[in-house]
Order: structure tokens, then C-alpha cells, then sequence
């Protein structure tokens, strides 16, 4: 899908395969696969991270095309269950679909907080970050999330590098830490914008998936993605949801009780 796509373990077991989609280090700073790997119950973790291959990326990647080089490379594994967390949920839908075709079965698909972004919620995602330079003008040029998001990305990656050159002179950076975020910077917004794009642009089916949902108290059900049935309401804040061990309990109990139906 992209010039650096990897699989990671995370967590050694001697039963099946389990994947999980997240962004470590984005989320609120969490590390949802620390959690998960503290206690897998034998199941063996491995990690897809969407961003850091994005990041080594020199252009978009559709959805589609992530979640058929994730699948492929997913194939030896055979995964019983894939995880995904907040806007990492329509990947994982998209992965678990690709590995139930190539497969003698589909995998579990346990969501946590999923949430579905839209070209409106990705243009503030742009704005966003150009404040983050300090940059509060108008952009260059019109960028159009709802239309072409190849268009798109290019258009708001052009502009964030004028923004952190910009961002650079104001503060008197030297050459080194200039480098740092007109380069590794950019190249990180540029990611995680093209990732949301990707995944607004993107309508999974699912239908054929088994579905598990696990969310906070307060967030809003993403429709277009899970049926509101296989959703489980917790007593925990959205905050608290991917850093709480009662979360990581329930996960695996789900997948122990998928497993038991195979």
C-alpha cells in the first residue's frame, strides 16, 4: 500500500492471532496497544499502525488499498479477531472484510469508540493544525474535502509546509529544528489528513462481519458503521475508555467467546 507497511508484535502467545489498528501516540497520547498487551489471556497481539506507513507515504493511499495490503500481509496470521479504536474503525472493518475473502473465515471485529469522519470534520482537522503554526488566514488556495482526495491532500500538504516555513522565521528556528517541522512535522499532518480523507471517502459494508462495540458514555453511535445492537455502553468517559483494564478485559472476553464458536 505505501513504500513501508508492517506488522508488528506486540504480545507473544501460543493461541491464535489477534490484530489491532490504532495510532499510538495520537490518541490522546495513549498507547491502546500497551493496554492490550499487558494481559492477552495467550492470544498472540500484533499492531498495524496506519500512520507511521502513512507517514513514510509520498502521496494518498486509498482505503481499499491499506486494507488489501494490510490483509495480504495478514494473510499468514490468520487473525480470529481485529481491534480497532476510534477513527481506525473503518480500516478495520475494511481489513476483517479482505481477510474473510481470502480466508476460511472471518475474523471478529471488536470496535472501541468508533468514529467516522466526514469531509467537514476533516477540513477542521486541517484548520487545525495550521493554527498549530499559527496560521489563522485563509489558505493559498481552496481546498475541497468532499471533492477528489488526492486533490485534497495535496492542497492542504502544500499549505501546511508554507505554514510551518512560515511558523520557522517567525520563531528564529535554527536549521535543525526548522528541519524538524517543515519536514517530520509536515510530513506527520500530512498523514493522519490523508488517513481522515481516505476513510470519509470510504463507505464499508460489513454486512457478513461479526461485530462487537464497546463505547464510552457520552459518544455519539456512528450509524453508517455498527448496527446500534451490538453496541455496549460503559460507565467510563471517552478519555478513560482506551487506558482502563476493564476494557482490555471485556475485549478478550469477547474474543475468547468468539473463539469458542469456531
Amino acid at each position: 500500500m505505501s513504500a513501508r507497511s508492517s506488522i508488528e508484535q506486540v504480545a507473544g502467545g501460543a493461541r491464535a492471532n489477534v490484530l489491532s489498528v490504532s495510532f499510538t501516540g495520537v490518541e490522546l497520547g495513549r498507547d491502546l496497544d500497551s493496554l492490550l498487551a499487558k494481559e492477552t489471556r495467550g492470544f498472540a497481539l500484533h499492531r498495524i499502525d496506519p500512520l507511521g506507513d502513512l507517514t513514510a507515504a509520498s502521496g494518498y493511499v486509498s482505503l481499499p488499498a491499506m486494507a488489501r495490503g494490510y490483509a495480504e500481509q495478514a494473510a499468514g496470521l490468520a487473525p480470529i479477531a481485529v481491534i480497532g479504536y476510534c477513527t481506525a474503525a473503518t480500516l478495520t472493518l475494511a481489513l476483517a472484510e479482505e481477510l474473510a475473502a481470502a480466508g476460511d473465515r472471518a475474523p471478529l471485529v471488536v470496535l472501541l469508540d468508533p468514529l467516522r469522519p466526514t469531509p467537514a470534520s476533516v477540513a477542521r482537522s486541517f484548520e487545525d493544525r495550521r493554527r498549530a503554526f499559527g496560521r489563522t488566514e485563509p489558505p493559498v488556495a481552496d481546498v475541497d474535502c468532499q471533492g477528489d482526495p488526492g486533490t485534497a491532500l495535496r492542497g492542504m500538504a502544500s499549505q501546511l509546509a508554507l505554514d510551518a516555513t512560515a511558523f520557522a522565521a517567525d520563531n528564529e528556528m535554527d536549521a535543525e529544528d526548522a528541519d524538524a517541522i517543515t519536514t517530520e512535522l509536515v510530513a506527520r499532518y500530512r498523514a493522519w489528513l490523508g488517513f481522515l480523507l481516505a476513510t470519509a471517502h470510504h463507505a464499508p459494508a460489513g454486512d457478513a462481519l461479526a461485530v462487537r462495540c464497546l463505547m464510552s458514555r457520552d459518544r455519539e453511535i456512528p450509524a453508517a458503521l455498527v448496527d446500534p445492537l451490538s453496541v455496549r455502553r460503559l460507565a467510563l468517559s471517552a478519555e478513560e475508555l482506551p487506558g482502563a483494564d476493564a476494557v482490555r478485559e471485556l475485549v478478550f472476553e469477547m474474543i475468547e467467546a468468539g473463539a469458542s464458536h469456531v
